[in-house]
């Protein structure tokens, strides 16, 4: 009997980062992390400490303190919402990226009502202001 093929793919994978990083500096990010099972990190967690050069640094975003506990971070900043004016401000300079004042005037209503629905969240501002 052998090794599991998700076991498998995950070392290959693993063995991929660590020749990828060993004896470099980096920065990885892991955006908008979700996962709290400590075991499903510890491989990751163990490759990145054994390949890392002095000044190599993770950073982690996430919705979930806890995430960043397991995570093991040294430093946690909690960012707030956007205020509805910042929402509406960020919103309106993606969509309306390239727009004549009279243009942006027209949808402006439209707008600051899909901003507000944002709730103070960039990533969604941004995204929905994507054309």
């Amino acid at each position: 009997m052998g090794i599991p093929l998700g076991l498998r793919e995950l070392n290959t994978v693993l063995e991929k980062i660590h020749e990828s990083i060993v004896g470099k500096k980096f920065l990885l990010v892991l955006d908008d992390v979700w996962t709290e099972d400590e075991r499903k990190w510890q491989s990751l967690k163990c490759c990145l400490k054994s390949s890392a050069s002095p000044g190599s640094k993770i950073l982690v975003t996430t919705r979930k303190k806890n995430v960043a506990t397991v995570m093991g971070c040294t430093r946690l900043f909690n960012l707030g919402k956007l205020s509805e004016e910042e929402c509406w401000s960020l919103f309106s300079q993606v969509a309306f990226s390239g727009w004549n004042y009279r243009e942006r005037q027209i949808l402006a209503d439209i707008g600051k009502k899909i901003a507000y629905k944002c709730n103070g969240l960039p990533l969604a501002a941004k995204t929905l202001g994507v054309e």
